[in-house]
């Protein structure tokens, strides 16, 4: 049986598993790496770890849709609704965001064990608990194809969309 706290990590994977989706199609709204033929091999390394990801956050929400019944599922559809209040919140508030590295922290700040304080873990999540399987290495190759200071907006911004996504 799964809790509704590891529902709400759920809803959680699953909305930093459509930013990566929707950052794999190139979305031109986002802020975007820089894309010029000097980083191609870098940008081609990055779309590869992403792709990785997103199949990985598909497989974890597979698993765990597994172990819902209908009560539960009922529950992740009526709660459904935050995130379309998150994406309405980003354009009212004018949020200009870069899909990957919003996701990367997403995760980071949902799963990692320091930042969860003492709010159990449900084992399905256990791969995303250790930040090396996903961080350090991708946002850092991100960061480097991005201007200015979006790499710490979009850490802060992350602690208010797991807020939004789980309030």
């Amino acid at each position: 049986m799964i809790s509704r706290g590891a529902l709400k990590d759920f809803l959680v994977l699953n909305f930093a598993g459509a930013l990566f989706e929707v950052s794999l199609a190139n979305n031109t709204d986002a802020i975007q790496r820089t894309n010029d033929n000097k980083h191609y091999k870098e940008n081609k390394r990055i779309d590869r770890r992403i792709k990785a990801l997103r199949i990985k956050t598909q497989e974890v929400m597979a698993e765990v849709g597994s172990l819902c019944d209908e009560d539960k599922v009922r529950y992740v559809k009526k709660n459904l609704d935050k995130v379309g209040k998150l994406l309405y919140w980003f354009e009212k508030n004018d949020q200009n965001i870069n899909l990957e590295i919003l996701a990367l922290y997403i995760i980071f700040v949902n799963f990692d064990k320091n930042e969860r304080k003492q709010m159990p873990l449900h084992q399905v999540y256990s791969w995303f608990a250790n930040s090396d399987n996903y961080l350090d290495t991708n946002a850092e190759m991100i960061s480097e194809l991005l201007s200015g200071n979006t790499e710490t907006k979009m850490f802060l911004l992350a602690y208010e969309c797991v807020s939004r996504l789980k309030g």
